[in-house]
């Protein structure tokens, strides 16, 4: 009688796979400890594609530039609590780098903008300055700037930006 010889050989197959998964993060800005940051071009220099900038309630003495990230800069209570002030020094918002409409700003006051005049002779967009870009601006009160050419905001060389 032949002897059966049953040979089970598990298999074990591994799989490896690493998945870089990038989560979407929110950043603070506010005036006074427990925020992530004090001003908002610092939390748009470290955010990436995807990101949000809740900015709380003040008054931020800057002037700040998308940089072309898809982020959503958002003021916490709105238009009437949250100012950018550019102190004359230039545009206050600038979308230069091919922004789109995942590029967004909601509800915040712009004022105290005095143009750009790097792209040409005379100055533009005292409070937004746009330029090769469509961005997404949603309920800004854009007020007290000043420029050659457009001193609320200027859209050079853009398509269709979304301004509600």
């Amino acid at each position: 009688m032949p002897l059966k010889f049953h040979l089970v050989i598990p298999s074990l197959i591994l799989t490896l796979v690493i998945c870089s998964l990038t989560m979407a993060e929110t950043i603070t800005v506010g005036q006074g400890g427990g925020y992530d940051y004090t001003r908002i071009q610092n939390a748009i220099d470290a955010a990436f594609d995807g990101d949000e900038i809740k900015v709380f309630p003040g008054t931020y003495n800057e002037r700040i530039d998308f940089l072309g990230k898809a982020i959503k800069v958002f003021s916490k209570r709105g238009n009437s609590q949250t100012t950018i002030d550019g102190q004359n020094g230039g545009s206050v918002v600038t979308f230069n780098s091919g922004e789109g409409l995942t590029s967004q700003l909601i509800g915040f006051t712009i004022t105290g903008g005095s143009g750009d005049s790097s792209i040409a002779d005379d100055t533009l967009g005292g409070g937004v300055l746009i330029v090769g870009s469509k961005p997404y601006i949603e309920k800004c009160i854009i007020k007290n700037n000043y420029a050659d050419y457009g001193g609320g905001i200027c859209v050079f060389e853009s398509a269709e930006p979304y301004i509600y």
